[in-house]
């Protein structure tokens, strides 16, 4: 009975193990296939869409301002297209 308890609790550790390497592997993959591929969709798998901003699409940088307070200090930040 414990031979077969035994036998039991290594198979599950060792199907653990099995499956934590294979995904690793493919982890390592995928992201070796997206650097040299550029993402070309390659494989039947296609990355998800990402939103394009301002700064992704080259869009400017956004202009210097300076807010003045009702106390007299000031804040600089940047104001327009592409400011994150």
């Amino acid at each position: 009975m414990f031979r077969l308890l035994r036998l039991a609790i290594y198979a599950m550790v060792g199907y653990t193990v099995y499956q934590f390497i294979t995904d690793v592997v493919h982890a390592d993959a995928e992201a070796s296939r997206s650097k040299s591929s550029g993402g070309g969709g390659r494989g039947g798998r296609q990355r998800a869409a990402q939103p394009m901003t301002g700064a992704k699409r080259g869009g400017g940088t956004g202009k210097g301002e300076t807010t003045q307070d009702s106390d007299g200090g000031g804040t600089r930040h940047r104001v327009g297209r592409g400011v994150v």
